[in-house]
């Protein structure tokens, strides 16, 4: 994840802090309590999963998480598929078949 982010930071020429001095700097985390508060791009991803499981009628499936991330066009998501060489068009159509799959009672 490291490199992807390094990578990305370059491609816009910034040039990144080493990750080691930059651990040094960062706090360890609180005792987690109370209900997770995540980044608005990970509330959007939620969202966008209970929306097509609503619309699906259907139960919560793993494959809406990889449908949704798939169907991302920007972000750490989006430059990870590339940076992986996955094909986001591909991911999601092996997302929606794996969901008609299950929807259907075929697995």
């Amino acid at each position: 994840m490291r490199d992807q982010h390094r990578a990305a930071l370059q491609a816009v020429g910034v040039h990144p802090i080493d990750d080691d001095v930059l651990d040094q700097q960062i706090p360890s985390p609180g005792p987690t309590t109370g209900l997770h508060r995540g980044t608005a791009s990970g509330h959007e991803l939620f969202r966008r999963v209970v929306e097509l499981v609503r619309r699906d009628r259907s139960q919560l499936y793993g494959a809406y998480f990889v449908l949704v991330a798939a169907e991302t066009e920007l972000g750490t998501t989006a430059r990870a598929l590339r940076h992986m060489g996955v094909d986001p068009t591909a991911l999601a159509e092996a997302a929606r078949a794996e969901i008609s799959l299950l929807n259907n009672g075929e697995h």
